[in-house]
């Protein structure tokens, strides 16, 4: 068998070498997860939650800072942690995780800076692949506020998600705090009143 070799020089080896890299820069980049992303992800799960043995995919979430690193057991058969957590757009915010004895129920966030623009801030937190839809028609819940919205939220092959938002932008004549608030429920809250 007779074999031949050609020599390739550094130069040769460079070039094939940034050939490669060009390439690969031109991929589409992967989107960040965030840690609200993450943790919508979590409670949407087809699949409920045993609090005792799962509680470290809510746990452990990068970019929250849980008060306790396990869950708060309270009785009757409840649970709950709050902590901190960095969101586009809000900049840093509380949060309060709870639930049952079998899985997570609502997650409660509350932000010092007011902002009204709920589906933006949803989408820069939440990213592209999610889904959101404003309730306005469906729910027969009386708001005491024009800036409360109400949505259902949800990616693919994960359950719906459902969202209460609500923003005081002024402090007005009674000097209340400004803020916006976010709280997420894994089932639609019966109070909300909706036909779907």
């Amino acid at each position: 068998m007779n074999r031949k070799f050609f020599p390739v020089g550094l130069s040769g080896f460079l070039l094939l070498v940034s050939g490669c890299a060009t390439e690969l820069t031109d991929t589409v980049p992967v989107e960040k997860s965030t840690p609200l992303k993450q943790l919508v992800m979590v409670m949407g799960d087809k699949r409920p939650i045993d609090i005792d043995k799962d509680s470290e995919r809510y746990l452990n979430i990068k970019g929250i800072k849980w008060d306790y690193q396990t869950m708060q057991k309270k009785h009757p058969p409840r649970f709950s942690n709050n902590g901190y957590i960095e969101l586009e757009k809000l900049g840093q915010s509380e949060i309060s995780l709870n639930g049952n004895n079998k899985d997570v129920t609502d997650i409660s966030i509350f932000s010092s800076e007011p902002n009204s623009q709920f589906r933006d801030v949803l989408a820069a937190n939440l990213g592209s692949e999610v889904v959101i839809e404003e309730l306005k028609n469906e729910c027969q819940i009386i708001f005491s506020s024009e800036t409360q919205k109400m949505y259902q939220i949800h990616f693919k092959d994960k359950q719906p998600v459902y969202v209460f938002a609500d923003a005081n932008l002024s402090s007005g004549p009674s000097m209340s705090p400004l803020y916006t608030n976010f709280a997420f429920y894994k089932e639609i809250p019966e109070h909300w009143g909706c036909k779907f």
